[in-house]
């Protein structure tokens, strides 16, 4: 289990707001905070999710800024810390979170997400609030996307009817 406190710490490394945007820290003194993050692995990286709030008030942007670093530090090639950080997002979309939680970690899994998270990615596909993120995630992935968007599709209606159909005629 991931200690909380020494993760808002972490967190509370990144610089204060600046009239309500973040101008983001040094490389230098932001890449040993992700480090840390990093190397208490899949269970902090759960933590941090399960420190964001349902509502994005602004409460929670250290938590969600950090996160997004994170997507971007490891997200350029395929290492095992970015499928460790994929496999736990992964994870936390079967999890008892809101579903405005379960959108943000969609949108991160569309930026390092692989073909062995499509199958998870996919169940969000017939829900109203988290199918176009989950369409979307899909879409980035491409590899094994087209066999989940389809199999979902005779379940889904409305919204996430369109988002599914849309996604299948962006990938072919």
């Amino acid at each position: 289990m991931a200690d909380t406190t020494k993760l808002t710490a972490l967190l509370n490394k990144m610089p204060e707001l600046d009239r309500g945007r973040v101008h983001g820290p040094k490389r230098s003194d932001a890449e040993p905070v992700y480090d840390e993050i990093l190397a208490g692995g899949a269970d902090n990286i759960a933590a941090l999710v399960g420190m964001l709030k349902e509502v994005d008030n602004g409460e929670d942007w250290r938590v969600r800024y950090v996160l997004h670093c994170i997507m971007t530090y490891i997200g350029a090639k395929e290492t095992p810390k970015r499928s460790m950080v994929a496999d736990a997002l992964a994870s936390q979309l079967a999890a008892d979170l809101p579903k405005p939680v379960k959108v943000f970690v969609l949108q991160q899994l569309q930026l390092i997400g692989t073909k062995q998270h499509v199958s998870a990615i996919g169940k969000l596909l017939t829900d109203e609030v988290t199918s176009a993120p989950a369409a979307a995630a899909l879409t980035a992935i491409r590899d094994g996307a087209s066999a989940e968007l389809k199999r979902a599709l005779p379940n889904a209606n409305g919204r996430p009817k369109q988002d599914i159909q849309q996604a299948i005629k962006v990938i072919g």
